[in-house]
C-alpha cells in the first residue's frame, strides 16, 4: 500500500485490534467409498477425522462416471472451523468429463465431514449444450478468488487463474446460462468469478477514519485507514453502484 504524506509525521495506517488468529496447519487426507446405485443417488458419505487436531485435509472419495466408480479428490484443502458450518470447493477435474456440479459442498460434522453434493460425471461428447456466439468486448477484469479456466466449450481445464489477478478480456460468450470471458486463446473465465477494474491513477483523501472493504464489497475487520491522510490508487470498481478504489491487493476504500 502506497501512502502519500499529507502531514510531516502522520505515517500511520490505522490497526484495529489486530490479533493473529491460530489456525492448525498439519496436512491431513481422508478416504472415503461412496456406492452409488446410478446418477440419481446422492453422494452422500462421512470422512472421519480429527478437525480440531488435524485442520484443513484433501478429500479422496468415489464418484460416478457413466456408470463407472472414479477416484478423485479435492484440489482444494476442506477447512470447515464449527461442527454445522460447511466448506465449499471446486469440484475435482475429470478429463473428458463434466460434472453435474462446479463446487462441492462438505458440511462439519461432530466426526469430521459429511459430503452433501449430489456429483457424478458425464462425458463431453453426451452434453447438450446452448452456446451463443462470441461477442467482442474490451474490459479489465479482476478475480475474487483463485478461478477456474475454461475452454471454448464452456468445459473446466486444470488451469487455475491466482484470487486478486487482472486480466484483459477481449470476447464475452454464453453457455446455458453462464457468461465467459475469454482472456487468452481456448481460456475462458467465468462473469460471476469477479469484477470489471478501470485502471487510472487517483488520490484518495480520508476525512475520518475509513473502513477499507474486499473486491466483493466484504468489510476487512482489522484494518482501516487514519482520517485526513493522502494515499494512492491505481484502479477502481464499482460495487452495488459505489465506486471503491483499491490502495493495496484486494484492500479497497469507498471515502465518500
Amino acid at each position: 500500500m502506497k501512502r502519500i504524506t499529507k502531514y510531516i509525521g502522520i505515517t500511520v495506517l490505522a490497526l484495529l485490534a489486530v490479533a493473529p488468529i491460530s489456525m492448525p496447519t498439519i496436512n491431513t487426507e481422508s478416504e472415503m467409498t461412496v456406492e452409488a446405485a446410478d446418477n440419481n443417488v446422492k453422494s452422500y458419505g462421512d470422512f472421519n477425522i480429527d478437525v480440531t487436531n488435524n485442520g484443513p485435509a484433501y478429500l479422496y472419495f468415489y464418484a460416478k462416471a457413466d456408470g463407472q466408480n472414479v477416484k478423485v479428490h479435492t484440489k482444494e484443502m476442506v477447512y470447515a472451523k464449527n461442527v454445522g458450518e460447511i466448506s465449499t470447493v471446486d469440484t475435482p477435474i475429470l478429463d473428458g468429463y463434466v460434472p453435474s456440479y462446479n463446487k462441492l459442498a462438505f458440511l462439519r460434522t461432530t466426526t469430521g465431514y459429511s459430503l452433501l453434493t449430489n456429483l457424478y460425471y458425464t462425458k463431453t461428447n453426451n452434453v447438450n449444450s446452448l452456446q451463443a456466439p462470441a461477442s467482442s468486448v474490451a474490459m479489465t477484469f479482476e478475480l475474487f478468488d483463485d478461478s477456474r479456466v475454461y475452454d471454448d466449450n464452456g468445459i473446466a481445464t486444470s488451469t487455475t487463474l491466482p484470487a486478486s489477478s487482472t486480466w484483459n478480456v477481449d470476447q464475452e460468450m454464453m453457455i446455458n446460462g453462464i457468461t465467459y470471458y475469454r482472456v487468452g486463446g481456448n481460456q475462458w473465465i467465468k462473469a460471476s468469478d469477479g469484477l470489471e477494474v478501470h485502471i487510472v491513477d487517483n488520490t484518495v483523501d480520508t476525512v475520518k477514519l475509513t473502513n477499507l472493504y474486499t473486491i466483493k464489497g466484504e468489510k476487512i475487520q482489522n484494518r482501516a485507514l487514519a482520517a485526513y491522510t493522502y494515499w494512492y490508487s491505481d484502479k477502481y470498481v464499482t460495487i452495488n453502484g459505489a465506486t471503491y478504489y483499491r490502495v493495496a491487493t484486494n484492500e479497497w476504500v469507498h471515502p465518500y
